[in-house]
């Protein structure tokens, strides 16, 4: 039912070292010098490398147009949760290979890059693991806002002996595609975006857990800043900090949003505003008016001025606040009732967040999206 991806695991030679197609290699080594991700893996503890096949062996198993695991259909979705719960129940007594039996995968340190990302390497080896029949948990390094807290310590009692890690360059090749299915960070089809979404919801129904006072925040927020009743549609503007798909300007969300507000009826039509950029959100505002237009703490955020990416911002800023600030921003966008969106993990963790989003959202970036329903309706 694992297909391809699950006869690549069993005929892989040695589980430790992993072959990739030598582009795939090259993009992976890339992305980890750019923005990280590595922990201190040292004997006892087993680290999985990637490397690039070279000419004279077998070409890799994999797909080279395709992350390295199973399809994202309902029915292999369903498979490795359920791997997923019995490595978890068992300690991975019963691994697909024998190599692996008792070990355990540690998903821990930095990444340079957007809020969301954390999340999306956690979905990916968790993938990864649960297709191997091994457990896993997040355990981030001493430099993580987590430290001073200390919330990850409950799982210090594992042996190292028993810890998995993956290699930057190979947390960085498992991750592409768990968004869109292709070596790529995005869905670039509705066809995609769809099969990725549902497999990505359950993961998340799975395996996120936002904290309850951080939900309970989000909950006083939306309605504080929601009358009972009203219709809202989320519109997530992406600005300063996109590079990977083309950027879309405020001008390409006005007809979709001047069409939702036109509707009228009986309930009072609101957008809810989520945008890294301050001359993005002074365009909606200009157009809308404030009283239209409603924001997290009154758009009173942190937002990057200028050309930089906000979350590369490691001056005096607020590292933990902005945080909290996407997470509220995605959980209240995920409350919205249509959502308009570009190439972003912030919005589409919102639709992982709230199934019902999937067909009543809008991606910019998607050239075969369909209309909303409600613009012929």
């Amino acid at each position: 039912m694992l297909g391809q991806a699950e006869r690549c695991v069993l005929r892989e030679a040695k589980p430790s070292a992993v072959r990739a197609h030598a582009w795939q290699a090259e993009r992976a080594a890339t992305l980890c010098a750019a923005h990280g991700w590595g922990g201190r893996c040292a004997p006892p503890c087993t680290l999985v490398s990637l490397y690039a096949a070279k000419s004279r062996e077998n070409p890799p198993c994999n797909d080279p147009r395709r992350p390295p695991h199973p399809s994202p259909d309902a029915r292999a979705t369903g498979e490795l949760l359920a791997r997923a719960a019995a490595a978890s129940r068992t300690g991975g007594s019963e691994p697909a290979r024998p190599e692996w039996r008792g070990k355990t995968v540690r998903v821990r340190s930095f990444v340079d890059d957007g809020f969301w990302v954390r999340a999306h390497f956690a979905l990916s080896h968790g993938l990864w693991a649960s297709l191997r029949g091994l457990p896993f948990f997040v355990h981030l390094h001493a430099n993580s806002s987590c430290a001073a807290r200390r919330p990850c310590d409950a799982y210090r009692q594992t042996p190292v002996e028993r810890m998995v890690e993956l290699s930057c360059a190979m947390g960085w090749y498992i991750t592409e595609g768990v968004m869109g299915g292709r070596m790529s960070s995005y869905p670039e089809t509705w066809a995609s975006a769809l099969a990725y979404r549902a497999r990505n919801s359950a993961l998340v129904a799975a395996w996120v857990r936002v904290r309850a006072d951080l939900r309970a925040l989000a909950d006083a927020e939306w309605r504080r800043i929601v009358p009972a009743g009203a219709r809202v549609i989320g519109a997530h503007l992406r600005g300063t900090d996109k590079f990977v798909a083309a950027k879309v300007a405020p001008d390409m969300y006005f007809g979709l949003l001047d069409a939702f507000l036109r509707r009228g009826g009986a309930h009072e039509r609101l957008i809810f505003l989520a945008t890294d950029d301050e001359s993005y959100q002074r365009a909606v505002v200009q157009r809308y008016g404030a009283r239209r237009v409603r924001q997290l703490n009154d758009g009173k955020v942190q937002r990057a001025v200028g050309a930089g990416a906000i979350w590369r911002d490691h001056g005096g800023s607020d590292a933990h606040g902005k945080g909290v600030e996407v997470l509220l921003d995605t959980l209240l966008l995920s409350k919205c009732d249509f959502v308009l969106k570009s190439a972003s993990a912030v919005s589409e963790f919102a639709l992982y967040f709230n199934p019902m989003l999937h067909n009543d959202s809008y991606d910019f970036n998607i050239p075969d999206n369909p209309p909303p329903r409600w613009l012929t309706s």
